[in-house]
């Protein structure tokens, strides 16, 4: 904010914009951005009496940005974001692991590798997570370098995907949180279920009229 020139950037918020946005209707969303400004102002400058009338204000116009600046203010932790039907939208991770952000990361056991083509390896780890294993693929007939990265819960994953499934959940609670699938295919003893960043592992157990999540991987390129 003009390199914590605040007297500066009083100004302009409060002179130049409020004033100016105040005398044309068209202009009232500035008019509220630059009342927001002095709210992060006020803040920083450790007027938080201020800063929290001031976002209570803009809160007044529905404004999301304010809601959330005022919950900072106060160290009130950040409501979860859910869907339409009250589900998580949280990243998918397992073991704590955003495979998205972190797959650069994480670390690969180049001595480790399963030859799975001409040319196509995948390099793994075990022990990435308490509760994981890493997959990264390699083809050579590319450019040799890692091209994607697959985490995989073990066995007996006691976790929930971003979308409360667990193991042992029936295929109709998968299609329930995440709807269909991009792609479905069949395995020896279920199947599997393709969905934009993750896969579940589907398998027929004794007395089920469903198939039951057996586990899932997250992949990323």
């Amino acid at each position: 904010m003009l390199l914590k020139d605040f007297n500066r950037a009083r100004f302009y918020a409060e002179i130049e914009a409020v004033q100016a946005a105040s005398r044309n209707e068209a202009f009232k969303q500035t008019q509220q951005d630059a009342h927001m400004v002095l709210g992060i102002i006020a803040a920083e400058t450790n007027d938080k009496e201020k800063a929290e009338s001031i976002f209570l204000q803009v809160m007044e116009t529905d404004s999301t940005l304010a809601q959330h600046n005022l919950r900072v203010l106060r160290r009130e932790p950040h409501p979860e974001q859910t869907d339409g039907e009250g589900i998580s939208l949280r990243p998918e991770m397992i073991d704590s692991i955003n495979l998205i952000l972190q797959a650069n990361q994480l670390p690969v056991d180049f001595k480790n590798r399963i030859k799975v083509g001409p040319g196509l390896y995948f390099y793994q780890n075990p022990e990435v997570g308490p509760a994981s294993r890493l997959l990264v693929s390699q083809n050579m007939a590319e450019d040799g370098m890692p091209k994607r990265f697959f985490l995989a819960t073990k066995p007996g994953y006691t976790g929930k995907s971003a979308k409360r499934v667990s193991v042992g959940d029936p295929e109709s609670q998968v299609i329930r949180r995440y709807k269909t699938p991009a792609r479905v295919y069949k395995t020896t003893n279920g199947k599997l279920l393709l969905y934009k960043s993750v896969v579940f592992i589907l398998e027929k157990q004794p007395n089920e009229t469903e198939e039951q999540v057996a586990g899932w991987v997250l992949w990323t390129e």
